[in-house]
């Protein structure tokens, strides 16, 4: 069988239109049953001019209140590629998360915010994936204190980073994480295009959660306009990485080239050093022959 691949912007945004589905993705990462959600997706296109490049960004919102009555906002990132500046930019879009409220049945309320990654590039992580979440202590005794108010919920949040190219490593041995299976990248084809994942295990998956998430993704690949995007997706990234290959090339020439006139001058101050010094000796063996 053959699915859409979701780490591409314009398909997981598609994915996680479907309600059951998001609540299932979210479910699995934060280990909370979501009894209700209520997607805000966000969606804007960056033209960078002077490359005549553009590329539409989905940043995933999310309000849910879980079985046990709490309510809270979820902010989703898919990044498959390493951008420069992108930490300024999880920053900035924290931050205007943080200092907006909601509204919740026409009421106005500020709500705990849990953040997840999906990052896609190597790193030096071995793991596939990890959490940061807020865990109080008393500073005097070290217990971990269970009851907490506004202050501590609003003003603290829960990290999720999901790697991507490790999903294979360790995901099917837990039975939690097995819908997290469907951005496994081991099931790319060679000579395929990216926006593509294939397998027989698919068409044999019979837990319905992850069942409901792979025929939603077979789906996918019969909207033409969706996969037009992806491929639009896809040529941005590779253009984008041709300019950042040619850049770091000039400014390594560059670099080398400053390297070598540095040199160059060092050797040049070096050499007017070693005349002076020769001239003053000179001076010096002139000076004892006209006073002899």
């Amino acid at each position: 069988m053959k699915i859409a691949n979701p780490i591409y912007d314009v398909i997981f945004k598609y994915l996680m239109e479907d309600i059951e589905s998001a609540k299932s993705i979210i479910s699995a990462i934060i280990g909370k049953e979501i009894i209700e959600l209520i997607s805000i997706p966000q969606e804007s296109t960056f033209i960078a001019e002077k490359e005549k490049l553009s590329v539409i960004r989905v940043d995933y919102t999310a309000i849910i209140r879980t079985k046990n009555g709490s309510t809270q906002k979820i902010l989703i990132e898919m990044q498959k590629a390493k951008v420069l500046h992108d930490i300024a930019r999880f920053r900035r879009y924290l931050s205007e998360n943080y200092s907006k409220s909601d509204y919740i049945d026409g009421q106005e309320m500020q709500l705990p915010i849990t953040c997840i990654y999906f990052l896609g590039y190597s790193t030096d992580v071995v793991v596939p994936i990890l959490s940061n979440t807020v865990d109080f202590k008393d500073v005097l005794t070290g217990d971990r204190v269970e009851k907490m108010d506004s202050f501590m919920e609003l003003l603290t949040h829960n990290t999720y980073l999901i790697y991507i190219q490790n999903l294979s490593i360790e995901v099917r041995k837990h039975s939690m994480f097995s819908l997290l299976t469907i951005f496994d990248q081991q099931y790319l084809r060679q000579g395929q295009e990216t926006f593509y994942l294939e397998s027989d295990e698919f068409d044999g998956i019979v837990e319905p959660k992850l069942k409901h998430l792979i025929m939603r993704l077979q789906q996918a690949t019969l909207e033409k306009n969706l996969l037009d995007k992806a491929k639009m997706e896809e040529d941005f990234y590779k253009d984008f990485n041709r300019a950042v290959d040619k850049y770091k090339l000039e400014a390594a020439e560059e670099r080398k080239q400053k390297e070598e006139e540095q040199k160059q001058k060092e050797i040049y101050k070096l050499m007017v050093e070693e005349a002076k010094e020769k001239i003053a000796a000179l001076e010096k063996e002139l000076a004892k022959k006209n006073i002899s």
